[in-house]
């Protein structure tokens, strides 16, 4: 079985939404702190068995905001 890698995304200022694999937007526009919104993104993707949140570009956006 494939695993689909589902990216989670910043849109805006405290609006952060997810993103398939052709990078169309499947899902609505969350709002709220940033750790609410990758809880809110797990559970989105729960339900599907091979879908798989992608945290990457939140991580690296946030490392590089932490160390400046």
């Amino acid at each position: 079985m494939a695993i689909i890698i589902i990216k989670f995304r910043r849109i805006g200022v405290g609006k952060y939404s997810l993103f398939g694999p052709n990078g169309n937007q499947i899902s609505g526009v969350y709002q709220g702190s940033l750790d609410n919104a990758k809880e809110w993104a797990k559970r989105f993707c729960s339900t599907w068995h091979d879908w798989q949140v992608d945290y990457k570009e939140i991580d690296d956006e946030e490392a590089i905001r932490v160390s400046k």
